[in-house]
């Protein structure tokens, strides 16, 4: 398990320049840092997006109460399930009482596009969003159900064998 942080973000002067806060995991707003940190400690996460923009710290924790809930309710649901066909997948006795425990808009809307109205810096989106390019996707055209990605690596860790996969 990776210790402080998931992982690190290092955006470009330009990218920096376009949004008024610094990105800087210490030092205040204007500081030289170029990065941001996928923190597991939350207070400290709060602390680094309120860096980056006022009013960030309180949007991520209900975005990330929002997805890890999702992904309790679609662990629960679909993962640790068994399916004998695709009509019981479908079964709609099964997910209408589903809609009122996740919000389908964030799961299936457009994954930079949900987190744009959340936040409105582009690095915070950004940081956000990483786990969209692990299945090669583009934030711009992902579903919102990668948000789940990012709250079990928040939540979870990231976990990795030493040595590689290659020794597993």
């Amino acid at each position: 398990k990776v210790p402080e942080a998931a992982y690190r973000v290092f955006f470009a002067d330009a990218a920096a320049g376009s949004y008024a806060g610094s990105g800087s995991s210490s030092g205040g707003v204007g500081s030289s840092r170029r990065y941001l940190d996928l923190l597991y400690d939350v207070q400290a996460m709060v602390e680094q997006l309120e860096q980056e923009e006022p009013g960030a710290g309180t949007q991520y924790l209900s975005w990330l109460a929002d997805a890890r809930k999702a992904l309790v309710v679609g662990t629960r649901e679909f993962i640790e399930r068994d399916f004998a066909g695709v009509l019981d997948f479908l079964d709609l006795k099964r997910l209408l009482p589903l809609l009122s425990q996740v919000n389908l808009l964030e799961l299936l809307g457009n994954h930079h596009h949900r987190l744009s109205l959340r936040f409105k810096s582009p690095r915070i989106c950004a940081l956000l969003s990483l786990q969209d390019l692990y299945v090669g996707l583009s934030p711009y055209t992902a579903p919102g159900v990668f948000s789940l990605l990012a709250a079990t690596e928040i939540t979870d860790g990231v976990w990795t064998p030493i040595g590689g996969f290659g020794k597993v």
